[in-house]
This record gives structure tokens, C-alpha cells and sequence, in this order.
């Protein structure tokens, strides 16, 4: 096998599918490329007061979808996501979010999930 000495940049992964113009944005904490065995911190930040709280469902290279909404991201008096990417060594991203299911308002954890991901826009941001 060939061990890639760092991830391409993972901005292209990432889709923001909002409804309007500026209703969040997606911080990469440190860097948007990392070495192999690095891990970036991701946000979901909403940028519109009025919005509720926002959700990141991902689309893993394995067929599988699976959504976070875990309130996680610690933000005084709103509702973010942050997960996480590692660098692997085959040069692609491992996505790592706690999976959850049921109402958007009362979410039920079911725990960590994690997988590659490489098909572009396929980490999506709703709110």
C-alpha cells in the first residue's frame, strides 16, 4: 500500500446546504490540510440568531449516512456541531461525529460514528 505523507486540503468534502445566503459557516480549526495521523476540529457555526440549531449529516464513502445534532460545540446560548477529521494513511479524511437520531428537538444519541470520506460535498451542513 502507499502512504501518503499528508491529506489534500478538506474544504471540497464540506456543503453547506442553506436555505439563504450567511445562515452559518464551517470553521477548520488549525488547518485545512493536515499530515497523516493529524486531526482537524470542525465547526458548525450558525451566523442567523433566529436559527434554532443546525445538524451536519454525512454521506460516508461505505453508502452510509448518518447525522449529528448533538449540541456539542461549546457556544453560550446556541446550538452548534463540532466533530473532527483524521488524516489517514491512505491520504483521505476519517470524519468522526456522534450519531444521533429522532426529533431535531429532543435528538437521541446513539453514539460515535466514523468513516472515510471523499466524494465532495458530501459532509453537509442544514439548519
Amino acid at each position: 500500500t502507499t502512504v501518503f505523507p499528508s491529506c489534500s486540503s478538506a474544504f471540497p468534502l464540506l456543503n453547506a446546504n442553506l436555505p439563504s445566503p450567511g445562515d452559518n459557516a464551517v470553521q477548520l480549526i488549525l488547518a485545512d490540510k493536515a499530515a497523516v495521523g493529524e486531526t482537524i476540529t470542525v465547526n458548525c457555526i450558525q451566523g442567523n440568531p433566529s436559527t434554532l440549531g443546525s445538524i451536519v449529516v454525512v454521506t460516508f464513502d461505505d453508502g452510509i449516512t448518518a447525522q449529528q445534532n448533538y449540541h456539542n460545540y461549546p457556544a453560550p446560548g446556541n446550538f452548534f456541531e463540532q466533530f473532527t477529521m483524521t488524516c489517514t494513511p491512505s491520504g483521505l479524511w476519517d470524519v468522526s461525529i456522534v450519531e444521533t437520531t429522532g426529533p431535531l428537538a429532543s435528538p437521541v444519541i446513539v453514539g460515535p460514528k466514523n468513516g472515510i470520506v471523499s466524494m465532495p460535498g458530501a459532509i453537509a451542513y442544514q439548519s
